[in-house]
């Protein structure tokens, strides 16, 4: 096509792309949640997505491949490309970059020069908010909106493939990373950096040297991007990656390049990371720390020079405070490595000895520094030898207890509790100090600081009243004066006790009317408590903790204990509208107790019919949980299936309604739509399981006057037909009750028919490609039902039943036809 376009072909789409690129979609107008639904807010663009994509694309031959339009002048479509690309992107705000998404990797190939100064022009003007209003689209789910940069980030990693784009792109990305406030898609500026620079598989064509200038302009534009990203490029036995987006018509990458790097380009990547890593940490204590934790990753010369720098005087003339930190790195790594000795990652015998030295040189001498490290860290990490990990667990126990009971005898409570402020773990301080604390102690930690303003602190005092307790028992709780506490005191201690029936007659005898300040909060753990279950249920239920009842009567189904079916419903029915933390309501815990009752309760129990409706979400027939109660009333009451459809349903002698339903209406219908969704037992169904056509036939007959009367007859049937799906088989051997097979065959039932056929469709469930046998298996089993039916008169459900048969096997046909790995 080149030869036979002019300077005024390019004029032309010139204009005519900046018409069509520069159309917002206004998908967003709408928040970011309804985007989703855009199509049916008639919020569609005036320009389809293969028209902008052919424009873009368009704009990337003429910026990559001019050589192609001899009849231009020189340098003519090159010019078109990167004017087009400039004057689009120049005005644009947040919610263009957002249309822009999915073309922004072929704008940037048409004219990258424009493309890197429109992004860094935005980056460089504090009052530009583009990309953070891009950055804060994001949403969490499906229907929560969309990660909007991913068209930049793509971009990016395309112009980063040439070494003259590499720097810049480097730099623009960790600007990018700088204002990245985080989110759940992988897709983000940080990961895109590393991907480029991988050392075992660079997603660049720049060469080594070029990736070290990168590197170096980055640690001058944005040090703390940088430092993270050098510790990523290190070596690591975790490192995935699935690439980067290569050029659509650019042709950065020479056809010859190998697949993998040289072991030569491999170690002078991994030498240059390391070497610009060691620059960093031996001027900042917190980066050589990091440092330490990466020492088996680093090549033998970096390894030596981080050890020679921590054997240096400029680092053991430091504080003990600073020495520390190092300290407690270096004996993580020495206990890591010969913890796991006989690992193939463990380093040898050597090194490790040579780092416990370095360590040892670096030891505090001041206890509060030295036992910093057991409050600092999870259990694992500080169990030094493998085995029985009960004992060693214990045996860690009693080296905190040791800890706080030296600093305790060094420098008194306050020693402690000013201990306490430098770590992290703080229950088990006062776990520590509640096994050597006397009342003197109670005196400094309860109450004051059972409510303290400072979360750390209350966890102490947590850890602390429970290793007091556990020692010493209700003797010594009893003792406690607590005439001067208030009333929140009083419950927030009593919350840390055992929850018991001993707990719960104090919390009346010290609370009286305030009860409820203990039940709002105590931990309702119901393993040990048995036989005084149903007790702690009627309080949790009584001071409005459903959530925790539920979580005591869920522990005694699983249990096999005696349970009230009335708590059931009222923990059921109160968790609708509990007040309590949205995490802890347990969805398997209800689903057990919907179907506790369902094998316990009475039939026609009122309260498991509202239970079932309000919890339909959650009873999946897929998880072996269906609603049984509602299901049933659907097969026996037809007014009740009549008001079911029209809530779900318009009416066909209504208009359309102008105005949009309300939130609770919407909540009602969608319930309504689930529950027939959900339907499987059809009408005719008997208590005892058999089947009547008669019955089936009385209540077809009254669904059909009342919807007839009411505009839902066609939905009906349509609903009634689905649902016959599911018919059980005939005495007489029949596949289908001939009953059900009765209805279906009547003439005008044809919509019926159909319905049933796309029942029986669904019932497949999950399949594999097998090339067509499967589906010919099922084609056959349905003619041979076809055949079965008619020989007992019902020929027009064997014509339905045959059309199902010969959709299967066309989809057979297209099946053998087909390679599902597209070979």
């Amino acid at each position: 096509l080149g030869p036979h376009l002019s300077n005024d072909d390019l004029d032309l789409f010139h204009r005519h792309a900046l018409v069509v690129l520069r159309e917002k979609d206004p998908k967003f107008d709408l928040p970011s949640d309804e985007r989703w639904k855009a199509s049916i807010h008639n919020k569609k663009p005036k320009y389809s997505n293969a028209i902008r994509v052919g424009f873009a694309e368009t704009l990337a031959l003429l910026g990559a491949h001019q050589s192609a339009l001899v009849s231009c002048s020189v340098g003519k479509s090159e010019s078109v490309a990167a004017i087009t690309v400039r004057d689009l992107l120049k005005d644009g705000d947040w919610v263009n970059w957002a249309t822009w998404n999915d073309v922004l990797p072929l704008l940037a190939e048409s004219a990258p020069e424009q493309f890197l100064d429109a992004v860094e022009g935005i980056l460089s003007n504090p009052a530009n908010r583009i990309f953070h209003d891009l950055f804060s689209q994001e949403g969490t789910g499906f229907m929560g909106g969309w990660n909007y940069m991913t068209g930049v980030l793509w971009a990016l990693e395309t112009l980063a493939w040439h070494q003259d784009h590499l720097t810049r792109v480097a730099v623009i990305l960790g600007r990018l990373a700088e204002i990245d406030p985080g989110g759940q898609w992988a897709n983000r500026p940080f990961n895109s950096l590393t991907t480029i620079l991988l050392p075992w598989l660079p997603q660049t064509c720049a060469p080594v040297l070029i990736r070290k200038v990168a590197l170096e302009a980055l640690l001058r534009e944005c040090p703390r991007i940088a430092w993270k990203l050098l510790l990523n490029l290190l070596p690591s036995s975790h490192q995935v990656t699935s690439g980067s987006r290569k050029p659509s018509w650019r042709e950065f990458i020479p056809i010859d390049r190998p697949e993998r790097v040289s072991r030569k380009e491999y170690f002078d990547q991994v030498t240059i990371y390391a070497n610009l890593a060691i620059q960093g940490a031996t001027t900042d204590l917190t980066k050589l720390s990091e440092m330490i934790d990466r020492l088996d990753d680093l090549p033998l010369p970096a390894h030596t020079e981080i050890l020679k720098h921590l054997s240096s005087q400029t680092v053991l003339s430091l504080s003990e405070q600073e020495k520390s930190g190092l300290w407690e790195a270096l004996l993580d790594v020495v206990i890591k490595h010969r913890k796991f000795s006989d690992a193939q990652w463990a380093m040898q015998k050597e090194l490790v000895d040579r780092i416990a030295d370095v360590a040892e040189a670096l030891k505090p001498s001041t206890p509060r520094l030295i036992h910093r490290r057991l409050f600092r860290q999870a259990d694992f990490e500080l169990i030094e030898d493998k085995g029985d990990y009960q004992e060693q667990w214990r045996e860690l126990g009693n080296r905190r207890v040791k800890a706080i009971e030296e600093i305790l005898l060094g420098s008194g409570i306050e020693g402690v509790l000013s201990f306490a402020t430098s770590i992290t773990d703080t229950q088990q301080v006062g776990l520590a100090l509640g096994q050597v604390a006397t009342d003197e102690h109670d005196l400094v930690i309860i109450p004051p600081f059972l409510l303290h303003k400072d979360k750390p602190m209350q966890t102490l005092a947590s850890g602390y009243v429970w290793a007091r307790f556990n020692k010493n028992g209700w003797q010594w709780a009893d003792k406690l004066t607590m005439e001067s506490w208030s009333d929140e005191e009083k419950s927030a201690f009593l919350a840390l006790l055992p929850f018991e029936p001993e707990t719960w007659q104090r919390v009346k005898t010290l609370l009286g009317d305030k009860q409820v300040l203990y039940w709002a909060k105590a931990d309702a753990r119901p393993y040990h408590l048995k036989d005084v279950l149903p007790e702690a249920v009627e309080h949790l239920l009584a001071f409005r903790r459903p959530r925790a009842a539920i979580q005591c009567l869920y522990w005694m189904v699983h249990e096999k204990m005696q349970i009230s079916v009335d708590q059931v419903h009222r923990a059921l029915i109160d968790n609708l509208t509990s007040e309590e933390p949205s995490y802890s309501m347990d969805q398997h815990a209800c689903t057990e107790l919907i179907e506790w009752l369902q094998n316990n309760a009475e039939p026609e129990n009122a309260a498991l019919f509202q239970i079932e409706w309000s919890y339909l979400p959650l009873l999946d027939h897929h998880h072996g949980l269906a609603p049984k109660t509602l299901e049933r009333r659907l097969a026996e009451d037809p007014s009740f299936f009549c008001e079911v459809i029209q809530l779900v349903f318009r009416s066909s002698k209504e208009d359309k309604p102008t105005e949009e339903p309300s939130e609770e209406r919407k909540r009602i219908a969608s319930n309504a739509y689930d529950l027939l969704h959900k339907w499987r037992t059809p009408p005719g169904t008997m208590r005892d399981g058999s089947f009547k056509g008669d019955v089936l036939k009385t209540w077809l007959e009254t669904v059909k006057n009342l919807c007839d009367a009411s505009g839902h007859l066609r939905i009906a049937l349509d609903q009634v037909g689905r649902v016959l799906a599911h018919s059980p088989a005939d005495g007489s051997g029949l596949w289908i009750h001939k009953g059900a097979a009765e209805i279906l065959d009547i003439a005008e039932h044809d919509m019926m028919r159909v319905a049933f056929t796309v029942g029986l469709s669904n019932q497949r469930g999950v399949f594999t490609w097998t090339a067509g046998e499967e589906e010919r298996r099922i084609a056959g089993d349905y003619r041979n039902k076809a055949a079965a039916v008619e020989n007992e008169g019902y020929f027009r459900l064997a014509a339905s039943m045959r059309e199902l048969a010969g959709s299967y096997e066309r989809d057979a046909d297209r099946e053998a036809a087909e390679d599902p790995y597209d070979r």
